[in-house]
């Protein structure tokens, strides 16, 4: 059972059967999903309209929308918006034989036509496989044919992701229509809507969605960095990257200051040069953990970073003050000179 959690934030929106409570109505008080007798989750991820979560035997299983099969069930039936489809009901996600998650992310877009529908695992082998809507190529398999919606698409017929020659992903991350994945080697490689030039290849052109376009024929981003990528979170159009050396680099779209850079400028939609991509976030300070998060505007959004000294601060998108700082709504930060840096205020969450 994935027990539920107190939280002063409330889930309004369940018409797809989200909530996986056996109905589309929102509750209201929290109640627990159901996973399976003696399950539970180890860590969950939600998209635009389903909820994904890995369980403790390294199987997944996924709940709501499934228009596009984003759940990985060989159909577009939804889960969890009606009595008797959860819990031992609920199939697992069939990744191939022998084959377990050990992660797994869905892919949101911020809203109206820019929602997204699909879902990635990194496997027990350091491979990769997706599945659900596949409209900008995001499935990384060279076309834009949906999997998962129907029979004989999953498990084995799933193909991995083609990542080049003798590589394979240490770490996973998903935004709006596009992943990145953080090879073997230290370098990041990523596929899908290139909107903003988040793909980091100093063009606007999709991935992914085409043949030949994969594999050893897709370019790692080019950092100009001689240290290697720690970790990498990706916003619904945006991106950012820690180094070894502690350096934060942000790309891809910036209409609301979220890559950090005191413009609003997108970064790597131009040149595949993105050394100059430096985030200030402190004197002596660096990220320890990060997220990406969306907008109001559909190239808009935010950045959060826990740093090394544990204290949060976030920039970008500062509607209904997002930012959670004395700010008015709307007024951004990061997309002004002197923002960054010292300047930018913690968060203080003692205030929630």
């Amino acid at each position: 059972m994935l027990q539920h959690v107190p939280s002063k934030l409330r889930l309004v929106s369940n018409a797809a059967g989200q909530l996986g409570i056996g109905s589309v109505y929102s509750p209201s008080m929290y109640q627990a999903v159901d996973l399976g007798a003696s399950r539970h989750a180890t860590a969950i991820t939600a998209g635009s309209s389903h909820v994904c979560a890995l369980l403790d035997d390294h199987t997944v299983k996924c709940w709501g929308g499934n228009a596009y099969g984003q759940l990985g069930l060989g159909d577009t039936n939804a889960r969890g918006d009606a009595p008797g489809e959860m819990g031992d009901a609920l199939p697992i996600v069939q990744l191939g034989s022998g084959r377990h998650a050990m992660a797994i992310a869905a892919m949101k877009g911020v809203g109206g036509f820019d929602m997204s529908f699909s879902t990635c695992a990194l496997l027990d082998d350091q491979t990769v496989k997706c599945w659900g809507e596949n409209n900008h190529g995001q499935l990384g398999l060279g076309d834009t044919d949906a999997r998962g919606d129907g029979p004989g698409e999953m498990g084995d017929s799933l193909p991995v992701v083609p990542l080049g020659s003798d590589r394979h992903a240490v770490q996973l991350s998903v935004g709006g229509s596009f992943a990145c994945a953080i090879l073997d080697d230290g370098t990041i490689k990523c596929w899908g809507f290139n909107r903003g030039g988040v793909l980091g290849l100093g063009d606007m052109d999709d991935r992914g969605d085409e043949p030949g376009e994969m594999g050893d024929a897709l370019p790692a981003i080019d950092f100009g960095a001689t240290s290697e990528v720690s970790f990498v979170v990706a916003g619904p159009h945006h991106a950012c990257a820690r180094f070894t050396d502690h350096a934060l680099r942000c790309w891809g779209s910036n209409f609301t200051g979220q890559l950090g850079l005191e413009d609003n400028v997108d970064r790597g939609h131009v040149s595949r040069d993105l050394s100059s991509v430096i985030v200030n976030v402190g004197s002596a300070r660096y990220p320890i953990a990060m997220c990406g998060g969306g907008s109001l505007y559909v190239v808009g959004g935010r950045t959060c970073a826990v740093l090394d000294n544990h204290q949060l601060k976030c920039w970008g998108d500062n509607d209904l003050e997002a930012l959670a700082l004395d700010l008015p709504s709307g007024e951004h930060l990061g997309d002004e000179a002197g923002e960054m840096g010292d300047a930018l205020p913690y968060v203080e969450l003692s205030s929630f």
